[in-house]
C-alpha cells in the first residue's frame, strides 16, 4: 500500500471545517490520506490593502507551519500533497521549498504574492473572478509564468462563492470533481 498524507494549510477565517477544506480533507481520506490540518491565529486586524500587515500574516503563517510540521517525517511518504487556502498557500509553498518536500500543490484562492514562491509545473490553482483579493489577469498570468493548471470560478469571490446557494452547491460539486482527479494523479 502507498504511503500518503495530505496537510491542509488554512486561510485566514478560513478554517478546516469550511466547505472547500473540509470536502478535500475528507476526499483524501477516502483515497487512504493520513490528514494533517493545520490550524493558523493570531494574524493581524484589516490585512486586505495593508502589504505590512500582510507580510506579517504570511510570517505568521509559515512559523505556525513550521511549529506544527516539525514532526512529521515526509520522507516515510511516497505521495504527499498540500492543500492550502489563501494565506495558507503561501506557507506550503514556502514550506514545501524550505524542506524540500515533494509535495503536489493544490491551491485555493492564491494571493498574488504566492505565485513567486510557487514551483513550476506543480499545482492545481482554484480561482474565483470575483476575487477582490486579487484579480482573475493576475492569477492568469501567475499560472501561465509557472505552468500550473488554473479552473476559474465565474462570479466567486475569495471563498469561492456567490450569493446563490445552489451556484455554490454546484460550483463546489465540479471543484471537488477535480480535486478528486487531482489526488488520485489523475488528468484534471
Amino acid at each position: 500500500m502507498i504511503s500518503r498524507i495530505a496537510v491542509i494549510f488554512p486561510g485566514i477565517g478560513y478554517n478546516k471545517n469550511r466547505p472547500l477544506l473540509y470536502h478535500s480533507g475528507k476526499l483524501a481520506l477516502q483515497h487512504g490520506f493520513k490528514v494533517k490540518a493545520l490550524e493558523f491565529g493570531g494574524f493581524p486586524t484589516k490585512i486586505k490593502g495593508d502589504r505590512e500587515a500582510l507580510m506579517k500574516a504570511f510570517s505568521i503563517a509559515v512559523a505556525q507551519s513550521e511549529d506544527q510540521l516539525k514532526y512529521i517525517d515526509f520522507e516515510a511518504y511516497e505521495d504527499i500533497v498540500f492543500i492550502s487556502k489563501s494565506v495558507g498557500t503561501v506557507a506550503a509553498a514556502v514550506y514545501a521549498a524550505k524542506h524540500n518536500v515533494p509535495a503536489r500543490q493544490l491551491y485555493y484562492t492564491p494571493l498574488e504574492h504566492t505565485f513567486s514562491l510557487m514551483e513550476d509545473h506543480n499545482g492545481l490553482v482554484f480561482h474565483g473572478t470575483a476575487d477582490t483579493w486579487v484579480n482573475t489577469e493576475a492569477v492568469e498570468e501567475g499560472c501561465k509564468e509557472k505552468h500550473l493548471i488554473l479552473k476559474t470560478i465565474l462570479g466567486a469571490n475569495h471563498s469561492l462563492e456567490s450569493e446563490d446557494v445552489f451556484a455554490n452547491l454546484q460550483d463546489l460539486f465540479v471543484i471537488l470533481k477535480d480535486v478528486n482527479r487531482f489526488l488520485l494523479k489523475q488528468e484534471v
